[in-house]
Formats: C-alpha cells, sequence, structure tokens
C-alpha cells in the first residue's frame, strides 16, 4: 500500500539517509547528514508554515520533500503561495513514480489549502515542466573583482548588524518587497539561514533607520586568496546601494572576486567591469561575465482563485472581453476555459459565453505568463499560444505586461 503522511520525529534518519544520497554534491557526507538531521528536526519541531512529508510504500520511506507557506508579492498584490523543496527520493527506488506521486500530493494539498499557486527550484526542468511548472526568470552568478565595484564619497553609514537588528532587517526587507514583483516575505526559516554562524551582516544606517543590509559570507580558495559570497542584497535607493559598493570596492586587498547570485538582468550595469576572469564557456573574444541557472518555476493551481486574488490588480487600463483556455493534463481540476471581462483594467470572472478574442495555452507558459516571466508576444511567437483573432495581439499582450519580472531571492 502507498501512501503520503506526515514525517515525524522516528523519521528523520531514514529521511537523512534519502537526502544525503540525493543531494550528495552539496558537502561531505558525515557533514551532510548532521546538517540534514538538525534542519528536519527543527522543521518537525518548530517552524510553523514548514512540514516534511514522506511517500511510503508498505510502511518503508521512500522519499519525501518540504512544504513551505509563503506570502508573496504578485504584480500589484499579495498572494500566499506554496514552495516545494527538498525533494529526495530513495536511489534503490527511483524511475517508481515516487517524485510524481509527491508533486501531485503537494499541488493537491496547497490547493486545498486556498492557494492558486506553487513554486519550486527545479532539479531538472522537463521533469516539472511535464507536470505544469512554467519557467520563471534566470539567476544569475557574477565573479567581480573588488575594485570594479563603483566607489563612492563615503560608506560612514555601514555598520555591522546582529541579532539585535533583526526586525529592522524585516522591515527594510518588506518596503524593498512592496517594490518588486515575486519577493517571498522573510520567514523564520529565511532570518535564521541568515544569521548562521558563518554569515556576516552589513547594513546602511542613516538617523537609526536601516535602508538596506548585505549578507555574505566566505569562500577559501588559499590562505591569501578569498572570496566574498553575497547572500542577500537589499536597497531602498540608488545611495543606499553605492555605500555598499564601496564597502565592496575597499576589500581588494583580502578578497579576489565578489559572488553574487541575482534574478536582476541589469546588475552588470552596476560595475566597471563584469568579466569573470573565466573563459571556458565558449571559444569568443567575448569577455564571460556571469553564468546562467534556470531559478525559480511556478504554476498555477487555480485559475480561477488567481483572478480573484488579482481583482484589484490593475492590468494596464485594458478593455476587452477574453476567453482563456488553459491545457492542465497533470492537475485535472484546472483544465478548461474561463470568460475575463477587463474593463478599465480591473478583471472580473464572467458567467457569460460571449467574448472578443480567445487565447489558449498550457499551464506552464500561463504560469511563466502572469508571473511576468514572459511576454504574451514571445509565446505566440514561438508557438506556445494561440490567439483566436491576431488583431487583438497587442492588447492581450498589453494586458500581461508588467513593469518588473519576478525578483525572488528566498532559497528554499
Amino acid at each position: 500500500m502507498e501512501e503520503i503522511k506526515s514525517l515525524l520525529e522516528k523519521d528523520i534518519e531514514d529521511f537523512v539517509w534519502i537526502s544525503t544520497n540525493a543531494y550528495c554534491g552539496f558537502g561531505a557526507l558525515d557533514e551532510l547528514k548532521e546538517r540534514y538531521r538538525e534542519f528536519f528536526s527543527l522543521l518537525i519541531n518548530e517552524l510553523d508554515g514548514n512540514e516534511l512529508f514522506g511517500f511510503f510504500r508498505d510502511e518503508k520511506l521512500l522519499g519525501g520533500m518540504r512544504l513551505i507557506d509563503y506570502n508573496m508579492k504578485l504584480l500589484s498584490t499579495k498572494a500566499k503561495v506554496g514552495g516545494i523543496g527538498s525533494v529526495a527520493v530513495d536511489l534503490v527506488h527511483k524511475k517508481e513514480r515516487v517524485a510524481k506521486g509527491l508533486i501531485e500530493f503537494a499541488c493537491k494539498y496547497f490547493k486545498e489549502k486556498g492557494m492558486s499557486m506553487v513554486t519550486l527550484y527545479p532539479f531538472r526542468a522537463d521533469f516539472y515542466k511535464n507536470m505544469g511548472f512554467g519557467y520563471g526568470v534566470e539567476m544569475r552568478q557574477y565573479k567581480i573583482e573588488p575594485k570594479y565595484f563603483p566607489r563612492g564619497p563615503s560608506k560612514k553609514h555601514i555598520v555591522f548588524l546582529g541579532e539585535g537588528d533583526k526586525a529592522a532587517i524585516v522591515s527594510c526587507y518588506n518596503r524593498v518587497l512592496e517594490m518588486n514583483n515575486g519577493m517571498m516575505e522573510k520567514t523564520e526559516a529565511c532570518l535564521k539561514g541568515l544569521f548562521r554562524s558563518d554569515k556576516r551582516i552589513v547594513g546602511y544606517k542613516k538617523d537609526g533607520k536601516l535602508l538596506g543590509y548585505m549578507g555574505f559570507s566566505f569562500k577559501n580558495k588559499h590562505l591569501l586568496k578569498n572570496d566574498i559570497v553575497i547572500s542577500e542584497l537589499i536597497y531602498e535607493n540608488h545611495e543606499v546601494l553605492l555605500e555598499l559598493c564601496t564597502f565592496l570596492n575597499s576589500q581588494g586587498d583580502q578578497f579576489d572576486r565578489v559572488i553574487i547570485d541575482t534574478p536582476d538582468e541589469y546588475f552588470h550595469y552596476i560595475v566597471n567591469n563584469p568579466a569573470n576572469g573565466e573563459y571556458e564557456a565558449k571559444s569568443s573574444l567575448k569577455n564571460e561575465y556571469s553564468a546562467l541557472d534556470l531559478g525559480l518555476m511556478y504554476r498555477v493551481l487555480d485559475v480561477k482563485k488567481l483572478f480573484e486574488i488579482l481583482s484589484t490588480h490593475n492590468f494596464n487600463n485594458q478593455n476587452c472581453r477574453l476567453k482563456l483556455t488553459i491545457d492542465d493534463n497533470f492537475f485535472e481540476v484546472n483544465d478548461g476555459s474561463i470568460i475575463l471581462d477587463f474593463e478599465d483594467g480591473k478583471a472580473t470572472i464572467c458567467s457569460e459565453e460571449d467574448f472578443e478574442v480567445e487565447v489558449e495555452l498550457k499551464i506552464s507558459d500561463f504560469s511563466s505568463l502572469i508571473m511576468g516571466a514572459v511576454s504574451f508576444k514571445a509565446l505566440l511567437q514561438y508557438g506556445l499560444a494561440k490567439i483566436s483573432d491576431e488583431g487583438y495581439t497587442a492588447k492581450v499582450n498589453r494586458i500581461f505586461m508588467t513593469d518588473k519580472k519576478p525578483m525572488c531571492i528566498t532559497y528554499f
């Protein structure tokens, strides 16, 4: 008999074994075991909004995952979304539909909690795309020499932060969140990660108010050759960013490179030379400056619920009655059509049958579209969307256009 149920304290050792084998590249095995043991115990006993689930067959644990409740800035509003992390399957039970069963369960679990969307970091894009997850934006890793960060007139507002600054950090982060589509509110687990013993945090304080901060750690390459690894860079305005950059600029005598992963596609404009000093990506005279990975993938679980959440959002002042037809063969309760009446940008679900134009998409591509990760015109160009009247292409593209692509910096 197969079942998926919450993991208990007695299941931790089995899940540690499975996770250590699944994520063997994350470090030395003994160190990984201890890290997972401590983390899973924390999830089960202390952290609200986090739960571990396992896939059991005849009472034997074959795989598991972590499910997290998040509050996300979705376009101009807030939405509760589900996060899926730590998906791991026993090596001897691969290709037995364990991971698929876990994701099916997660979709049902979050929909029953009233969430319209779920998100994850993929271990393999095609596996999740086949289950309806769409691409978000790329994460770009830069390795920049400190001297190439701009040097401003001062870094007098830069100070080290500690546990006593936790409330100020959350307040600062939340103000920046309000300006960015796709950011997740801080959870207790996120804060614990920021204040780990191997991390340092510097902040910009002016008149007693924290207006920005940077979390970082050190990467040892040699006794006298090390890197700064930035885990979080938050700033409310360009003056704050300039002082944080000045701090980085002044570290050139001790550190070789500043490493940062960011979804900001314009980050290289900040520095004078973004080249990472590597030349293996392709044979070219051009300077290599970043490495890309896929970043988050998103999945809409309930199209109708999603537009109810977005009822106050302004879809760029457009007027149109649109039939939206979604192909969702993995989560079939989400498959089908709804008619949306856009009036001066506000969308309402319409019970009438008449419409001006119909758009057809797979759920994966619609999920990317509604997050602002891709334009409707691009989906149409690549044959990933259909429209019943091409004369409406510009209007539909405008409806789903966003000022900012999703900018999530939360890892799980």
